[in-house]
């Protein structure tokens, strides 16, 4: 699959970037000596003076509080953090400063320092603009210019996230803001992605981390950055892409271990659904565990789902190039279904 692929590159990426890193700290003319009279042989690193040399730094004594601005956000922030602010959160210990820190960080509120920089860097151009309008501005009509690219929006999404971690006041709102986009993961520089990354960021990951994950599902699969991302843009009942149906399944929602293997749905064992608010079944019992079929007929439920992406024929007609989401009746496949 796409994702496993890209997360296994990603691992190989890490670790030769580590070893890179390491090699570079290294004295370039001791190595060249001594690689051009003889070839390294397993136990030879330990043995040279540089290597025994190499020891792991002591870690810094760090207070509790040291460590919740450490794990809940990245370290302290310029601002109210270097005031004492620990000190004055209510609660006689740490455990119970730290819950009331939790609900002021997830409560958020108002940030001026982080708003007038981005407002004083002048080069933040798309944060407030609609979807449409990034698809138009930078799909549609890029220009040559700085403000017009193509890429802009991806450009400016890049900075920005440096920008909110070194200076906002909730921290711990940029985690979790980090933590889904790494969940819903997607390539930045994708065609439909590039163009609308604010978008995605703005009306998708941040204006549904807090709220309802079913709510949140729905957003993610209908923006074009993941639409396209996972091909479901080109998913319709004449020629099925499972692409994005598996990753809903194995990755946005129950996740690979529920997966039950090569089987069919008769074979997988079943467990009563208490729950309200689903269409469960009239005896409540449901797959404990998803097999391959799931899949196939998960996409079949998501054909039809596209992007705006093609101009409307009748000149007087809505206009259909917006870069929204669209049902297409007509690639769907009408059949029964069971997921």
């Amino acid at each position: 699959m796409k994702n496993n692929h890209t997360n296994k590159r990603r691992r190989q990426l890490l670790a030769g970037g580590a070893v890179s890193t390491l090699l570079a700290a290294l004295p370039l003319a001791s190595h060249n000596a001594h690689s051009k009279t003889r070839p390294v042989s397993p136990g030879y690193l330990k043995k040279t003076p540089i290597a025994a040399g190499i020891k792991a730094a002591q870690l810094p004594l760090q207070s509790f509080e040291h460590m919740v601005h450490g794990r809940l956000g990245y370290g302290y922030t310029p601002g109210v953090f270097d005031k004492g602010s620990w000190a004055a959160l209510p609660g006689s210990n740490d455990t119970d400063k730290l819950a009331h820190f939790v609900d002021q960080q997830l409560a958020g509120g108002p940030d001026p320092e982080l708003e007038d920089r981005i407002q004083d860097a002048g080069t933040f151009v798309t944060l407030d603009k609609s979807l449409f309008t990034l698809w138009r501005d930078h799909r549609l009509n890029a220009g040559s210019g700085a403000n017009n690219r193509f890429d802009r929006p991806v450009f400016e999404m890049e900075r920005l996230k440096f920008t909110r971690a070194a200076y906002t006041l909730y921290p711990l709102q940029e985690r979790l803001a980090d933590f889904w986009h790494d969940h819903f993961s997607l390539r930045g520089n994708d065609l439909y992605a590039r163009a609308t990354m604010t978008s995605w960021d703005r009306d998708v990951i941040r204006a549904s981390m807090m709220g309802n994950f079913r709510t949140f599902l729905a957003r993610t699969a209908k923006h074009p950055a993941m639409l396209y991302y996972l091909d479901n843009y080109n998913n319709s009942s004449s020629e099925p892409n499972e692409n994005y149906a598996r990753e809903l399944i194995e990755l946005h929602t129950l996740g690979v271990e529920n997966y039950f293997g090569l089987a069919q749905p008769a074979d997988v064992p079943a467990i009563a659904v208490t729950d309200t608010g689903g269409a469960w079944p009239s005896n409540g019992l449901i797959q404990e565990f998803y097999v391959d079929s799931d899949v196939y007929e998960a996409t079949r439920c998501l054909t039809g789902w596209r992007v705006k992406d093609f101009n409307n024929p009748d000149p007087n007609g809505p206009n259909t190039n917006t870069g929204g989401f669209l049902y297409d009746d007509d690639r769907h496949d009408r059949f029964g279904k069971n997921v």
